[in-house]
């Protein structure tokens, strides 16, 4: 085999490689992308001043949980009255890719309203 032909294969093989790991890349920063322009989506439906409750139920409602009495709350969203771990707001969270998570908190007033409202990207 000629040096040529070595270097021709030792190319191909690096460019295999390289371009493997580029649509990888783009894959995931496709689904991250996604995830937050979902999340963005829904704080963006939720007008500052709205009861939080209709938002609530259409959340639930399109990721199919559906609460049973006595049952646990999703893992995708939390907040007050069902836990103490946000007491002042609600978290919606929409998965990434591996760990990567978007969410949109909401926080609320005294009466239940939305107040302020907030949607980023977590990367792991």
């Amino acid at each position: 085999m000629s040096m040529r032909k070595a270097i021709y294969r030792i190319a191909k093989i690096v460019l295999g490689i390289a371009l493997l790991l580029g649509s990888m890349r783009s894959c995931i920063s496709y689904i991250n992308w996604s995830a937050l322009r979902d999340a963005q989506a829904l704080c963006d439906s939720m007008p500052l001043g709205s009861d939080i409750v209709p938002t609530i139920r259409k959340f639930e409602k399109d990721i199919g949980f559906v609460k049973q009495p006595g049952g646990k709350e999703t893992v995708r969203h939390y907040g007050y009255p069902d836990s103490g771990l946000y007491t002042d707001g609600h978290r919606f969270m929409f998965f990434g890719m591996w760990m990567d998570k978007a969410y949109c908190d909401v926080s609320l007033t005294q009466d239940g309203k939305a107040k302020a409202k907030y949607a980023y990207l977590l990367e792991y």
